[in-house]
């Protein structure tokens, strides 16, 4: 039954921050964990959730325009859609490590 679940919370401190506090008692890793805990105890997406659903739905748009081209057997910007898809799958590496530091 899902009603006798155990859910468990994750915790916001992780272990380099148990480890070595002053690390993130100021400076950018303390700004980093602002933006991605910041609001989240109301149920408020925080500012990396909003950035990153405004590049998702860019993504989004950018592979509607590639399968357009596709589909249309244009192959005059394949370049282009090959660097913006780079750019997204960087921007994706980048959310991953900004979590990572700021858990």
């Amino acid at each position: 039954n899902a009603l006798q679940y155990k859910f468990w919370i994750a915790r916001q401190n992780n272990y380099l921050e148990d480890r070595n506090p002053q690390w993130y008692s100021k400076g950018c890793l303390r700004r980093l964990k602002q933006m991605v805990w910041e609001g989240t105890e109301t149920g408020e997406p925080s500012r990396l959730d909003n950035y990153m659903n405004y590049v998702l739905l860019l993504n989004a748009v950018v592979v509607v325009a590639e399968s357009a081209q596709d589909l249309e057997h244009i192959t005059k910007y394949d370049s282009v859609f090959t660097a913006i898809e780079f750019a997204f799958s960087w921007a994706y590496v980048v959310e991953f490590v900004i979590l990572i530091l700021a858990m």
